[in-house]
C-alpha cells in the first residue's frame, strides 16, 4: 500500500465539530486531500479501483458545492475559463486545491498517473472504471476523460 500523499494530507486536515454535548472535535482529511489519496489508491490497488474511481468522480463533480462555493467565486475566474461548464470548473478547482496540498513527489506522481491515462493506447482506464459504476453508466466516456485532463 502506497503512503504517497499521507504527510501532505495530514498537514492540511480540517477541524470538524462532530458533537456539542459533549463537545467532540476531530481532524479530518480535506476533500482535496481525499482526492489525492483516492487517485494514489486507484493507481496502487487493483481490487479497489472501482470504488476509488467512483469516489474520486463524486468529489470532482461536487467539489464546488461541498463548502467551496464562496471561495470558488472569490479566488478564481475558472467558470469563465471553462466556458461556464460547472462540472469542468469543479474538477479544475479541485485540481488547483490538490496542487496546493501536494508536495513535489506527490504532485509528480499524480501528474504521471493522469498523463499515462490520457495517452494510453488501451483507453483511459480511470474513465472506464468510473463508467463501470452503476451510478455513472449514463455518462459519456469522452466527457469523463475531459474531466480528468490536466489542462
Amino acid at each position: 500500500m502506497s503512503v504517497l500523499g499521507f504527510k501532505e494530507c495530514y498537514r492540511h486536515t480540517e477541524t470538524v465539530l462532530l458533537g456539542q454535548n459533549p463537545e467532540l472535535i476531530e481532524e479530518v482529511v480535506s476533500l482535496a486531500g481525499l482526492a489525492i489519496l483516492k487517485l494514489v489508491s486507484w493507481d496502487d490497488n487493483m481490487e479497489r479501483r472501482g470504488k476509488d474511481a467512483h469516489d474520486l468522480f463524486i468529489i470532482m463533480r461536487n467539489y464546488i458545492e461541498a463548502g467551496n462555493l464562496d471561495r470558488f467565486y472569490e479566488e478564481a475566474d475558472i467558470l469563465k475559463a471553462e466556458d461556464s461548464d460547472y462540472d469542468l470548473s469543479s474538477a479544475h478547482f479541485l485540481g488547483l486545491d490538490m496542487a496546493k496540498l501536494a508536495g513535489q513527489a506527490t504532485s509528480t506522481e499524480l501528474c504521471r498517473i493522469l498523463e499515462r491515462e490520457a495517452t494510453s493506447t488501451r483507453g483511459h482506464q480511470l474513465a472506464m472504471d468510473v463508467l463501470r459504476q452503476s451510478a455513472f453508466q449514463n455518462e459519456s466516456y469522452e466527457r469523463i476523460v475531459v474531466l480528468f485532463s490536466l489542462e
